[in-house]
Formats: C-alpha cells, structure tokens, sequence
C-alpha cells in the first residue's frame, strides 16, 4: 500500500499526537512518509527490521529481543529473548531469522524455535529467509591463509535448512581454490 515502516530509538519524541516515549519505536508512515499511521514501543531501539510481503508484518530486532508485529503494528505477536541481535529478516509466510554474532535462529510464524545453528566464517553480515525453500541464506566473508594467496578474503553466500543443514555454498574459495585459476 506504499506504507513506510521505520523504526529506531526515539526517547522523548510523540509523532502525530501519538505517545511513543520509549527506549525503542517501529513507526509506519503513509505512502508520502509525512502521516504517522501507527506506532508500536518495544523493548529497546530498533537495529533492523523487515515487511513481509505479501502479508505485510513486521520482524523487528532489537539487541535483546526478536519479535514479529502485525501489518497494522499492533500489539507483538510474539517475542523472543535473543541477544546481540544484528540482523532480521522474515519470510512470506511470517518465518523469521535472527543474526546474532555468527548464530542464526530461525522461528516458525508462531515463534516456535525451528533451528538455531552457527555460520563458520571470519564475519557473517546478513541473512535472507527464502520460504518456497525453507531456507535461510547467509552471507559474508572468510579469510584463508591457504595457497599462496596469504590473507585472502572470500565472501559467500551459503543456504541453510531451518534446522541448519548446509544445502549449499556459492563463491567461498579458499587460497589453494583461488591458486588454481592462475589469476
């Protein structure tokens, strides 16, 4: 419908008569990103949030807390204790994963814990739920010491069942792995 969704920390701040004092707010805004149409507190301030489409919630990540708002920001409709989030991301049917250091969990649309499992890597930076799949892709990078390429970075990006079975891998080379295309 073109809604705004933003969310972040906005202590001492009411938007459109709205009272959202609090440590953390998810605001959605009318397509022109000036009406406040709803707002919704949560425990802390928001690092990373993510709509579902076509459903249209909201998976919300704050540094100790994951949780999944209805489209229209009601009230959560769940919440689950995570520490150190970083990253969000929900699937279209509500799935959510949560990036915690180089940890993902991964909830089912009713916050049922379905897989909670680690990503080896030098830094892990974000991650995508594919649900035609029941996936989560992750990506970032790794270094290799490995051939003679010393202090060789790769990024990758890797597919993940829920319950953390690696289904594949893409780019990710190692040194010898780059030694051997002789460039």
């Amino acid at each position: 419908d073109g809604a705004v969704i933003v969310g972040g920390g906005f202590p001492g701040h009411a938007f459109d008569g709205r009272e959202t004092d609090g440590d953390g707010v998810v605001l959605r805004l009318g397509a022109d990103a000036r009406t406040v149409q709803a707002a919704q507190r949560v425990s802390a301030a928001v690092v990373s949030l993510e709509v579902a489409w076509p459903g249209g919630q909201v998976a919300v990540a704050t540094a100790d807390s994951v949780m999944l708002l209805p489209a229209g920001l009601g009230a959560p409709l769940w919440t689950a204790a995570v520490a150190g989030v970083s990253r969000v991301s929900v699937g279209s049917d509500g799935t959510v994963a949560a990036l915690h250091g180089k940890q993902v969990t991964v909830f089912d649309p009713q916050g049922a814990q379905l897989g909670d499992f680690a990503v080896a890597g030098t830094q892990v930076a974000d991650l995508a739920v594919h649900t035609g799949s029941a996936t989560v892709l992750a990506t970032g990078y790794r270094q290799s010491d490995q051939g003679a390429c010393q202090q060789y970075k790769s990024t990758f990006i890797r597919s993940y069942a829920y319950d953390g079975t690696l289904g594949w891998t893409n780019y990710d080379w190692n040194g010898n792995d780059v030694d051997d295309t002789e460039d």
